[in-house]
């Protein structure tokens, strides 16, 4: 009888227990999930945040690249002519050629005025 109660007694310890034990169990499996290997969940979701900021970057990029891709095609479908001019604008110049600049002096039209007097 003796052997009965205590195994009767153990059996109340493990049942009181059992519950304390599994919760603390799930406790320390959570914190291994969120702060464990490669840090869990945390890292997951920092590298979630990196990946839309670099597919953000890649649309921008993308569409950038789409437009100088219109504007180089616009280039090669105009006029000689008007390629040269526009290189002449940005003050480009053909090999062996010298570019000369042309400063114009403004001339005030009231000393004109009084030398003639």
């Amino acid at each position: 009888m003796a052997d009965r109660n205590k195994a009767s007694l153990v059996a109340q310890q493990v049942q009181r227990w059992w519950p304390r034990i599994t919760l603390i169990a799930l406790i320390l499996l959570g914190i291994y999930i969120i702060f464990g290997r490669e840090g869990g969940i945390i890292r997951v979701l920092e590298l979630k945040s990196e990946n839309d900021q670099l597919n953000t970057e890649i649309s921008r990029l993308q569409s950038e690249k789409a437009e100088l891709e219109q504007q180089i095609q616009l280039l090669e479908e105009k006029d000689a002519t008007v390629i040269e001019e526009e290189a002449r604008r940005m003050g480009m110049q053909k090999p062996g050629e010298t570019v000369l600049r042309i400063q114009y002096e403004t001339v005030d039209d009231s000393a004109d005025v009084m030398q003639k007097d």
